[in-house]
């Protein structure tokens, strides 16, 4: 999603690529927060198997 957003759209859009510390800590900030988010989510749906 990161190189979609930051790289690919720009190259289409033809305006320049730019890099900055802010837009990937952002990145990086958000991902980490949403995969987390989800592992929680998944997590808390297992139940466990007992025979």
């Amino acid at each position: 999603m990161f190189g979609l957003m930051e790289f690919l759209f720009p190259l289409i859009l033809h305006e320049p690529i730019e890099l900055k510390w802010f837009n990937i800590g952002v990145w990086v900030v958000t991902s980490t927060m949403f995969g987390g988010s989800m592992y929680v989510v998944g997590k808390g749906k297992l139940k466990l198997v007992k025979e």
